[in-house]
């Protein structure tokens, strides 16, 4: 009976395949929302744990927890004053500040924006480019120097490739005000990839960014390196103990693990957004695999009667049905 229910699939070539292919649809939409969205979660993990790599202790704004709409809501800036609070604190060996932002556009020579199209954000940074703060930056120049000036700007190797730019060529940059140019002195790389996938980068030095985003005597953050004998545990609470309530203070692991947490919650509910259409592919699927076996069956009626003349049994013929099921949907799915 095995060899004729493999023998009957292969009979009906176009009638196994259009079936199959049903099942192919919703297992590769179900399988792809859950490879989608892990890609996501590892590449933006791996992005984190980058970027606190040289970094003991975080400073950020006080966490609001969540917004009115059920939101995660972002730390408010904090005072640059507290740069320097920081740097006089027993145990610290070097602090640096920074601000950030992902509304940022680049604007391609026609005023357009140059990845609008497609969504993905422009990671925005101003960052302290001296030698001695390197340690807390995760960005590699691969070309050029890096910005210092109110009119300079730094992108992405894989934007500079996709746009043909060049040191030396301008861009424009859309923030909170009007559209301004800024000529492109340097190219990186974070850490050894040329880009993030569709999103691009545009770096700053601090003051810049600062007037940019309008954060002027604002930042984002501050980064803070430990002295050999301090560990990062102690130095947060010698930290959260000077600065008072308004701040948060976690060290750079905690700090890695809270935003791929942010990231995290947001492609989940990706994910069941694009699982909510895969259970209806595949809802739909049974529903025309359901049909298609049953029209079979009942085209069948004279040669299952053959089988049952040649002493085949009621079970027999059905789990012949059954196998043919069963092979179709292993193979595809």
């Amino acid at each position: 009976m095995i060899r004729f229910a493999l023998g009957s699939l292969a009979a009906r070539k176009l009638r196994t395949a259009l079936t199959a292919l049903a099942i192919v649809l919703g297992v590769a939409m179900m399988s792809g929302a859950y490879v989608l969205t892990d890609t996501i979660d590892r590449a933006f993990n791996a992005i984190f744990v980058g970027s606190y790599a040289g970094t003991d202790v975080v400073v950020t704004g006080q966490d609001p927890g969540f917004s009115v709409e059920g939101e995660a809501a972002q730390p408010p800036p904090i005072p640059e004053a507290t740069l320097e609070r920081v740097r006089a604190i027993e145990g610290v060996e070097l602090a640096t500040g920074g601000v950030q932002d992902f509304q940022t556009r680049l604007l391609g020579s026609d005023g357009e924006p140059i990845n609008g199209g497609g969504g993905f954000p422009t990671l925005t940074f101003g960052v302290a480019t001296e030698p001695e703060y390197s340690r807390f930056n995760p960005l590699n120049l691969v070309e050029g120097r890096w910005p210092n000036g109110n009119d300079e700007i730094a992108v992405d190797e894989g934007l500079a490739d996709d746009e043909e730019l060049a040191l030396g060529d301008t861009i424009g940059v859309a923030a909170l005000g009007p559209a301004e140019d800024y000529e492109i002195v340097g190219i990186v790389r974070y850490g050894e990839l040329s880009s993030l996938g569709g999103a691009t980068l545009a770096i700053f030095d601090v003051p810049t960014a600062q007037a940019l985003l309008d954060k002027d005597g604002r930042l984002d953050g501050v980064q803070i390196a430990a002295v050999d004998d301090t560990t990062p545990d102690d130095l947060v609470q010698r930290i959260a103990a000077e600065l008072g309530p308004g701040y948060t203070v976690r060290t750079g692991v905690e700090q890695a693990d809270e935003e791929s947490g942010e990231i995290a919650t947001f492609t989940t509910i990706i994910r069941y957004f694009l699982l909510s259409f895969a259970g209806i592919a595949l809802f739909v699927g049974a529903f025309v695999i359901f049909n298609t076996l049953s029209i079979t069956v009942a085209q069948r009626m004279r040669e299952f009667a053959t089988l049952r003349t040649l002493g085949a049994s009621r079970r027999q013929v059905l789990r012949t049905v059954i196998l043919e099921a069963l092979v179709i949907g292993i193979s595809a799915s």
